[in-house]
């Protein structure tokens, strides 16, 4: 996942690792990296994954944000090709297509394509991989740690009511399942 970031053709990226208390060699492996770009914050104990973005947000100074998980990775390209997606259509918040694969065989992917207009009503359509601009976290503000399980289908309901949700269809990153 690291690599994924760090590896991005659209290079001008901040990359925040929040350990969430965890007992293993993360600290060793962040601390592995020697890139400007990336920056390692710990809990002393595990908070639960909204607590971690907040913190992770918290220290962000980008004008656009995103997360993801240690296990999966983007496409080389995701990045460039979603801000420019942002850019071009001038939304605010972008979602898009992703690769779906098991731990048992991750060289059988299939594309995992989402709906053009995410209907939040209904369910969680949004995936994966996003990017949205600071505005929107600056209007909507922290996710909600007691929505643990549910905490970015929390946020993108309430990112839907103020800001312009878009999809763009092609899978920009690798979901292991």
């Amino acid at each position: 996942s690291i690599e994924s970031c760090l590896s991005q053709t659209h290079r001008n990226i901040q990359l925040i690792v929040v350990d969430d208390g965890s007992t293993d060699d993360t600290p060793d492996i962040v601390n592995s990296y020697d890139d400007h770009r990336l920056k390692y914050v710990s809990h002393d104990e595990n908070k639960g994954l909204p607590a971690a973005l907040n913190t992770g947000f918290a220290n962000a100074d980008g004008s656009y944000l995103s997360w993801t998980s240690d296990d999966n990775y983007y496409s080389q390209d995701a990045m460039e090709k979603m801000l420019s997606f942002l850019k071009t259509r001038k939304c605010h918040f972008v979602y898009s297509d992703f690769y779906r694969f098991s731990e048992k065989n991750p060289h059988d992917r299939r594309i995992v394509k989402l709906p053009d207009i995410a209907e939040l009503n209904r369910e969680n359509c949004i995936g994966p991989c996003f990017l949205y601009a600071r505005e929107v976290r600056d209007a909507i503000g922290e996710y909600d740690p007691d929505t643990f399980l549910s905490e970015d289908y929390d946020y993108w309901i309430r990112v839907s009511k103020r800001f312009q949700i878009c999809h763009l269809a092609e899978p920009l990153y690798h979901y292991r399942a």
